[in-house]
């Protein structure tokens, strides 16, 4: 009897814990709070169970005997294992969280709490699984729209929006939206879970172009989920109102790409806008169209030559499918320039064969309106002029010609022309003048070298040249004889040959020659070294050099 009566007040004293409805959407997590701390503070919870409570067993335990709650021993029903677990961290707001939930896990959840001092807590949860309801599908004048843009509509028309939701949730909020703006609609059902929201718009203005209608769903539900909405986006067709052609000055600069923009406002679709050259319809040239506030910018990119100047560029403005013709306006161009200068090597040169010694023609191709009234030649960031110098190798300036005679290989270097009228001025881009040489010693004084017999001598013969791949052959020349070394005896590296040379007799001492070869020839003097005995006289010494 005593157990009839204990169960019988179990049983009242639990229907009477309010139940806590949590609306979950399938497939996230639902979670589910359980206060684990005492209202005494020297009491604390030391068993946690937490049932389903159209099951006998618990699902989940969590023992806190003779252990802190970070230490706790956590068990789980094996079914709901993977997806189940007793978050702990804070105990205040220690929660049950159930994984992917589906609408098998509907039901009543209870936490129980049992304490040391105080009576055992119970919190109960009602869980109700719901779907996502379908996004909704939306009908203009009883079309159905698929993608986010619908029209064309004529502007001062009426038109009705349906939205079509099926299916739904507990708690589900369906409403029209303009803008982001709730608008009043009218609901109908017809049959099953199908509800049909009525949206009528009367004489469509301006205002609805591009206004965007959503009819959204809410659901309330833990965690929160997105609305799911749908979208679209009023097109209205409208007439053009203005065309205007905007410069960007009062004058266009030939062969310099410029751009005009032309604006026909109060037109949609865009208008079709197309340009005119004296009454000839541009075709080659790149048109770029944007739309902003009912209007349209069209704009043409004009690399204008000098012909141009004078003739008259028209902009033609005209709305697809809508009668009454087209408006158009019109610009005089103007067209200046400074000058454009470009330097080339004269016809009969090519950059390869330049080599010291030849002759070379430079020239100063330019365009200009007005005409040019000063021509500048730099080399090397250095003004030139008419000029002679003792070898008889002039340079020559006539007309817009540069004349170079007998070039040196210290003539190289970048060239420039400037060209100058009233409009101002334009150097050329560089022209890099490549010189190729024969090599040259870099010393033009013999070297005295002294040794005794069977003393070995280090000479370097170093030489400048272009191209640098080289050869170098060494002589001795006795006053008898000239002998080629060799070529074992140096090695070479660059611009550079070093000879190691050992006098082993008197024949052997004499001046040493070292000859560098290139594509462009052999050195016109060569290196010397003068190799003497120890202990006769001579003017310059160096040991080993």
């Amino acid at each position: 009897m005593r157990q009839i009566f204990s169960f019988l007040f179990f049983f009242h004293l639990l229907c009477t814990v309010p139940v806590i409805t949590i609306n979950t959407v399938a497939g996230y997590t639902a979670k589910m709070e359980c206060d684990l701390q005492s209202s005494r503070p020297d009491d604390s919870a030391y068993l946690v169970l937490w049932y389903i409570e159209s099951e006998k067993q618990p699902i989940y335990s969590v023992d806190l005997r003779a252990r802190p709650l970070e230490q706790a021993k956590h068990w789980k029903n094996e079914r709901l294992a993977p997806r189940a677990q007793f978050d702990t961290s804070a105990a205040s707001s220690a929660a049950f969280m159930l994984s992917n939930v589906s609408e098998d896990d509907d039901g009543i959840y209870r936490c129980r709490v049992d304490f040391r001092h105080t009576p055992t807590r119970h919190v109960r949860y009602q869980l109700n699984v719901v779907q996502l309801p379908r996004v909704p599908v939306i009908y203009a004048n009883s079309a159905r729209q698929y993608g986010p843009v619908s029209g064309m509509y004529d502007e001062g028309t009426d038109l009705a929006l349906i939205c079509e939701v099926t299916g739904g949730a507990p708690n589900l909020i369906v409403g029209w939206f303009r803008n982001g703006k709730m608008v009043e609609s009218r609901v109908e059902h017809r049959m099953h879970h199908d509800y049909f929201y009525h949206l009528q718009l009367r004489s469509l203005s301006r205002d609805d172009h591009r206004a965007t209608y959503s009819c959204q769903l809410e659901l309330d539900v833990t965690p929160p989920v997105p609305p799911v909405l749908r979208n679209i986006t009023l097109n209205l067709r409208m007439k053009p109102k203005k065309v205007e052609i905007v410069s960007t000055g009062q004058y266009l600069e030939a062969l310099k790409t410029q751009q005009l923009h032309c604006k026909a406002t109060g037109a949609n679709p865009p208008a079709v806008v197309t340009w005119w050259m004296n009454n000839i319809q541009l075709t080659s040239t790149e048109l770029l169209v944007s739309s902003e506030a009912n209007g349209t910018i069209s704009k043409v990119n004009l690399t204008p030559a000098i012909e141009d100047d004078g003739r008259i560029v028209t902009c033609r403005a005209q709305t697809p499918l809508l009668a009454g013709g087209f408006v158009e306006d019109e610009w005089r161009m103007q067209v200046y320039y400074p000058p454009r200068a470009n330097l080339v090597l004269g016809r009969r040169f090519t950059a390869e064969e330049i080599r010291e010694g030849s002759n070379v023609y430079l020239e100063c191709q330019t365009r200009s309106n007005p005409p040019i009234q000063r021509l500048t030649w730099m080399h090397n960031g250095k003004i030139l002029g008419n000029s002679r110098n003792r070898e008889n190798r002039d340079i020559i300036l006539a007309n817009q010609t540069l004349v170079i005679r007998q070039i040196e290989r210290h003539t190289a270097g970048n060239y420039t022309c400037i060209a100058a009228n009233r409009l101002g001025e334009s150097a050329s881009a560089p022209l890099h003048l490549h010189v190729k040489y024969a090599p040259v010693c870099r010393r033009s004084k013999p070297l005295t070298v002294v040794v005794s017999r069977d003393q070995p001598a280090k000479l370097r013969c170093q030489v400048e040249a272009d191209p640098e791949t080289l050869s170098f052959p060494w002589t001795l020349s006795n006053g008898r004889e000239t002998t080629l070394l060799p070529r074992e005896m140096s090695s070479d590296s660059g611009l550079t040959s070093v000879l190691v040379y050992t006098p082993r007799r008197d024949a052997d001492f004499g001046e040493l020659q070292c000859w560098a070869l290139n594509d462009i020839g052999k050195q016109k003097e060569p290196c010397r070294f003068k190799i003497i005995k120890e202990g006769r006289p001579y003017r310059s010494l160096l040991r080993n050099y």
